[in-house]
């Protein structure tokens, strides 16, 4: 009987890598999934409260370069790795946007 997971959240990249996992049917993969995402994000979060913009989106670009090659060093099946990544790039153009409606510190 395949597991259910939940799902991680509701951007496509999301729903589909959640369907995966769930095919996949393993739950190790499933934890270093979410644990990789839910890191990021959290990050994220700290990271937009730099107050100056440029080094703000300067360090933003830079954890999520620091990610990416994350996601590729935990031998997950390609196809886990490449939603991973396309999840990852999705949370931070949000990140991002917003970043750029702030005004400048």
């Amino acid at each position: 009987m395949p597991m259910d997971y939940g799902t991680i959240g509701s951007r496509p990249c999301e729903l589909v890598l959640n369907k995966i996992l769930i095919e996949h049917d393993d739950p190790k993969l499933v934890k270093k999934t979410t644990k990789l995402l839910f890191q990021f994000r959290h990050g994220l979060e700290q990271l937009s409260a730099i107050p100056e913009l440029s080094f703000r989106l300067n360090m933003l670009q830079k954890w999520r370069a620091d990610f990416m090659k994350r996601a590729s060093s935990l031998n997950m099946p390609r196809e886990v790795e490449t939603h991973v990544c396309c999840c990852l790039v999705a949370y931070y153009r949000e990140c991002k946007q917003k970043q750029n409606k702030l005004p400048n510190v």
